[in-house]
């Protein structure tokens, strides 16, 4: 198993738990910042781009660009290519992974993949509020230091959120917990996730997280730009027509 796919999967995981706020359904838009980082022994360059997110009970899409995100509540992940109209499958499940990624896997490499994501997925979350704060794009705002250790790595993030928007935090919770519920590690730690990620008051506004994985560092920005409640376009969450099935790349 390539250690891409693995980051991959780590980013998608902090994205879910990076997330607090939803109605069924809920329009997001937003804008990313990443800073310059190595991974894997190549420099990535800085990168700011703006992102669009429908939020479901029981699902969320995200687009990025030319590239889109579908993930389920099953832990079905899909990645959409709009440029080469392809699209790629698979599970943030570490058996259903292995399955999706179309490499074969004997019995030994099952067993390291399931340490591996058991050690990955052994997440410990605590938030402090502050009580200091400040306005935002227009809202009040209170900060929370959120502090997010992983089995490969902790991330610490800087967290503004407002209560001017009245959203229902208990709806995204509950596809959080149902999408990492099935994971190992995370039978026992889920309802401390939940009930650390609660003490974050209404929707972030700004969210500035630093990331340190496999020996290194990513300092990311998240800040909302549109929040609106909706009904989801009816074909948001599935495949477009005329998209073709790529193996995973890794």
């Amino acid at each position: 198993m390539k250690k891409g796919m693995l980051l991959c999967v780590v980013m998608c995981l902090v994205m879910l738990l990076s997330q607090q706020f939803a109605l069924a359904d809920i329009y997001l838009k937003q804008k990313q910042k990443t800073n310059a980082f190595l991974m894997m022994g190549q420099e990535q360059p800085a990168q700011e781009f703006e992102t669009e997110s429908w939020i479901s009970d029981d699902a969320m899409w995200t687009q990025m660009g030319d590239k889109g995100i579908i993930i389920k509540e099953d832990g079905s992940m899909i990645m959409l290519d709009h440029v080469g109209k392809t699209y790629t499958e698979m599970n943030m499940n570490y058996g259903k992974m292995a399955e999706s990624s179309g490499e074969k896997m004997d019995a030994e490499e099952l067993a390291g993949l399931k340490q591996f994501m058991g050690k990955m997925m052994d997440i410990k979350i605590s938030v402090e509020p502050t009580g200091e704060k400040k306005q935002i794009n227009g809202y009040n705002c209170q900060k929370y230091i959120q502090t997010m250790e992983m089995g490969m790595g902790t991330n610490k993030s800087i967290i503004w959120a407002t209560t001017d928007i009245k959203v229902d935090p208990d709806s995204y919770a509950k596809f959080t917990a149902s999408t990492l519920a099935n994971q190992p590690g995370m039978e026992q730690s889920i309802d401390k996730i939940v009930h650390e990620m609660k003490k974050i008051k209404g929707v972030q506004v700004l969210n500035e997280t630093t990331m340190n994985m496999m020996g290194q560092e990513m300092k990311t920005s998240v800040e909302l730009l549109e929040i609106k409640e909706g009904k989801a376009p009816s074909k948001v969450f599935l495949i477009p027509k005329g998209y073709k099935k790529k193996a995973m790349g890794y």
